[in-house]
């Protein structure tokens, strides 16, 4: 649902402020609850959740204290999820978001270099504020959904690593704060697309999205890149972005599917985030995970290392990519895991389960 349009801020990697010639509009709070109001009422699915659609939903702050107000004094209750920058929130307005039933909240976080913040016009300031307002949301039951870009035109290794680390340790508070990625592409309208051409871009013929219009038989390089500009990304002068770019989408894959197992190579291996892309560099995602285990063998306990195969399961069990036999495991697995999913302090605290063996069949 639109709440309003527009932006006023300039970052070089987006088209949203040419969009409404960057004036910035809201519409009146008691339209459009209302609105959302109606459409939950009268909405078949009882797990029905309304989207706020707004790039500066939460900036500013007056505007949305009008909507939590009305929202609250007519006790309407509608799950719904928004977006905005997150040094726009304090913790006031976080409380405020936990009344009013928000679920959900996307952040564009970009990039963990200060450098590239100030080259990108970003200008998000790096700094444990992120991590106390990340963990605040998250204490509320409110999913945190973060997003890094990968491939910026100055973006070197070292900075790049910045992303990786910042990413990582993002993903440590909880299993519902694990990041996304994309890949810097050609936005119309976007400054970053004024300075590059059609010959800086590369078509990701790893994405599904790829794979489906070849599959249908559309002749894609036939047609201006703006018209599949997220099918592109853009050369990188201080590393190969193509290399990069498929380990960076491991990367963040192995951070939402191996939440644990990254807790036990950060704290029992002492392993940097870093470093855990590295390995993902030299090795596909299963293969890492031998890695892990081979070298930490003398570090786990028995329902450490089981954990990591459950997880490792579960990955290729989402993955269609699933080994139909059953594991047998010496724990209650299941039971276990989704226990530490509810209290992640329950992963420091596992001598409290016994073992009873158990078989799993994902398949």
């Amino acid at each position: 649902m639109e709440v309003g349009r527009g932006c006023p801020l300039d970052c070089y990697f987006c088209s949203s402020k040419i969009i409404n010639a960057g004036r910035v509009e809201y519409r009146e709070a008691n339209v459009f609850v209302e609105e959302a109001q109606k459409a939950f009422l009268n909405s078949e699915n009882s797990k029905v959740v309304i989207s706020f659609n707004h790039d500066n939903f939460l900036s500013n702050k007056r505007k949305f204290k009008e909507f939590a107000s009305y929202k609250l004094e007519n006790n309407y209750f509608f799950p719904y999820v928004c977006e905005g920058r997150i040094d726009a929130l304090d913790f006031e307005m976080i409380d405020l978001l936990y009344e009013t039933n928000c679920r959900s909240i996307f952040f564009g976080i970009e990039s963990g270099s200060e450098k590239i913040q100030k080259l990108s016009r970003k200008n998000l300031r790096i700094g444990t504020d992120i991590f106390e307002k990340v963990k605040y949301m998250r204490q509320k039951g409110i999913v945190v959904e973060l997003n890094f870009l990968v491939g910026f035109l100055e973006e070197t290794t070292s900075d790049l690593m910045q992303t990786i680390e910042l990413a990582g340790k993002l993903s440590s508070i909880d299993y519902f704060s694990a990041p996304n990625h994309s890949l810097l592409s050609p936005e119309p309208g976007a400054y970053i697309t004024s300075v590059t051409s059609q010959v800086d871009y590369i078509l990701r013929k790893d994405s599904v999205f790829y794979k489906d219009l070849i599959n249908s038989s559309m002749p894609i390089q036939s047609y201006n890149s703006k018209f599949f500009n997220h099918l592109y990304m853009i050369k990188n002068k201080n590393y190969d972005i193509e290399v990069m770019g498929v380990t960076a989408s491991k990367y963040f894959e192995f951070l939402k599917f191996f939440h644990f197992t990254t807790k036990m190579i950060t704290e029992i291996w002492n392993k940097t985030y870093t470093e855990i892309f590295e390995g993902i560099l030299e090795n596909e995602v299963g293969g890492y995970i031998s890695v892990v285990i081979k070298n930490m063998k003398d570090s786990l306990t028995v329902l450490q290392e089981e954990i990591i195969t459950y997880e490792l399961q579960r990955y290729w069990s989402i993955t269609g990519r699933t080994d139909e036999q059953p594991f047998m495991y010496e724990y209650p697995i299941q039971m276990i895991y989704f226990e530490l999913l509810e209290t992640e302090q329950l992963f420091y605290d596992l001598q409290k389960y016994l073992p009873k063996k158990t078989k799993v069949r994902m398949a």
